[in-house]
């Protein structure tokens, strides 16, 4: 009765069922977590209307697909289990504030050949911090809705880098935030232009005919 919340998860359906339902009678505002076994129950388990249903065979699904379309996102769940409930935490609540609602969308890249403003600005000598890549491409005074989760360089993972990390030629890099915003942020990557832009706040001096010509419109 003075539980705040409750685990069912045997391995049989029916057992996990009953559980969550006697402790309920007991204490209606407990937070439920249960595990369904079985994709044929799941009916049932809709009806529940548990506070989070976990489905083993899904969960495994997911961080095979994880491994196999953005390997640096296995590579920070396996990270953030580490993590202290406090660090947890303050994830959890950075990520909120930024999506709010909507879906937590991820990218990964390396930089490089697939970077190539931000190629050609390293390779130039200049220094580039994480914090440029928060930049909004259309206005510099504004952050986009994302932050890095993960930064891979060489066997050194750094999870949650700070803004002033300077980057280099090669790093692997995971952002999380909203999908629209992500899409905003290859502009950074890809357009010298706009590379230069956030970060120096000046635009460069050459008309549009020269900018076409080189190829740089997108």
């Amino acid at each position: 009765e003075e539980a705040v919340g409750i685990i069912a998860g045997t391995g049989n359906d029916a057992d996990n069922l009953s559980i969550i339902m006697t402790a309920r009678e007991l204490n209606p505002r407990l937070q439920t977590v249960v595990r369904q076994n079985l994709d044929s129950n799941e009916l049932i388990f809709e009806r529940l209307k548990a506070d989070f249903v976990m489905n083993p065979g899904r969960t495994i699904a997911s961080k095979i697909l994880a491994h196999l379309h953005t390997p640096l996102l296995a590579q920070f769940l396996d990270q953030a289990m580490s993590l202290d409930e406090v660090d947890a935490r303050e994830l959890i609540q950075r990520l909120y504030q930024l999506v709010g609602d909507d879906q937590v969308r991820t990218q990964a890249f390396t930089l490089g050949k697939e970077t190539p403003a931000v190629k050609e600005w390293i390779d130039s000598g200049q220094t580039l911090t994480l914090r440029s890549l928060f930049k909004s491409p259309a206005d510099r005074t504004k952050d986009l809705k994302c932050l890095a989760l993960l930064v891979k360089r060489d066997d050194q993972l750094m999870v949650e880098p700070g803004e002033l990390t300077e980057l280099q030629l090669g790093d692997e890099i995971l952002f999380a935030g909203r999908g629209v915003d992500l899409s905003q942020q290859r502009w950074l990557l890809e357009n010298r232009r706009t590379l230069h832009y956030v970060v120096t706040g000046e635009e460069p001096h050459c008309g549009l005919l020269k900018y076409f010509a080189k190829g740089n419109a997108r």
